[in-house]
């Protein structure tokens, strides 16, 4: 009787992936047809290869870690959903709120299995590529949302940066002291990319506390690009590295990179040769941050050494802080496992 209700309830998420999976590419669709004789890009070509390859790669988590049918098809439906909502993010509230509550509800499901790893596995994998797809086409997008101002002033860095701190420190609270910690960082993920939702629609109407909100956005991305990304890339962490590494990693995006661009910025210091946006204060700032942490939790001087250099070294690099350098802490777990 169990297996029949699981199969019924795996079943009905199938069902609305195929759902909105249809949706997105009809709408998808549109904006090709639209953009087709302004661009020369192809809008319904790019976003279909970033799905696929979201679907491709959800598969492969379900093969490689749970090696079922059953997380096979939940994993494949989180990936389609999770990456149809990304697309419908700031374009239709209706479409965007239910696929919202469809993922907490699978979400909610796979906690009671005890397989809410599958969940923070894909669905920050589908997020990511959903959003890169989108930033990637924005401008073919007439209805999408303004793009950020190209002039930052340093006073806004700052405080993105020191809202990142924060969101560091709650994330830390919670893995300390909540009894479910994984779910109830799930649930606030989910909930304040709700949020975030529905303050972008106020962008456009000059909403005071969208327009502070605003400026803690990076220049030329979709509104909430960088929260989400933020978001997604500690989910990924706590979802494929271990304990020390996982708090590590944390350290890392939220305190060690925010105190990086803080020195960076106050301080005036030679820029890095491959990369005039970082300095050298900024990276030594990094290193000692994410080094006084790893001491710390009791990690090995020399260990501790080697990964603040190699995580130092990745966030100088001239790609999305957030996504490389969660990137280099899962496969420096990877690696560590291996030895």
């Amino acid at each position: 009787m169990q297996q029949f209700i699981s199969f019924l309830v795996l079943y009905a998420f199938a069902s609305f992936a195929v759902i909105f999976a249809a949706m997105f590419f009809a709408n998808a669709k549109k904006d090709s047809i639209k953009s087709s004789d302004m661009r020369k890009a192809h809008p319904l070509r790019n976003q279909a290869a970033f799905f696929f390859a979201s679907l491709a790669l959800a598969a492969a988590v379900s093969m490689i870690f749970y090696n079922s049918a059953f997380f096979a098809a939940a994993s494949l439906a989180v990936s389609s959903i999770s990456f149809a909502a990304s697309f419908f993010y700031s374009r239709s509230s209706r479409i965007f709120v239910f696929a919202i509550a469809l993922l907490l509800a699978i979400a909610v499901y796979l906690t009671f299995l005890g397989y809410l790893q599958l969940f923070i596995q894909v669905f920050p994998i589908a997020t990511i590529l959903g959003f890169i797809s989108k930033n990637s086409t924005l401008r073919d997008f007439e209805r999408d949302l303004k793009i950020i101002p190209a002039k930052k002033s340093i006073k806004a860095e700052l405080q993105r940066d020191v809202f990142q701190i924060f969101i560091g420190l709650l994330i830390i609270l919670i893995l300390i002291y909540a009894q479910s910690p994984v779910f109830v960082i799930v649930l606030l993920t989910l909930l304040s990319y709700l949020l975030i939702n529905i303050i972008s629609f106020d962008v456009r109407k000059g909403n005071r506390i969208a327009d502070a909100l605003k400026q803690l956005e990076r220049i030329n991305t979709v509104y909430g690009t960088g929260a989400i990304y933020l978001a997604c890339s500690a989910l990924l962490i706590l979802g494929f590295v271990g304990n020390l590494i996982a708090i590590i990693g944390l350290a890392a995006i939220f305190f060690a990179d925010s105190m990086a661009t803080i020195i960076g910025m106050t301080f005036k210091s030679i820029s890095l040769p491959y990369n005039n946006r970082k300095t050298m204060a900024g990276s030594a700032a990094f290193f000692a941050v994410l080094f006084a942490f790893e001491t710390l939790l009791g990690v090995k001087p020399a260990y501790a050494v080697l990964i603040s250099f190699a995580l130092a070294v990745v966030e100088s690099l001239k790609f999305e802080d957030n996504l490389s350098l969660m990137l280099a802490v899962i496969a420096i777990s990877f690696a560590i496992s291996a030895a």
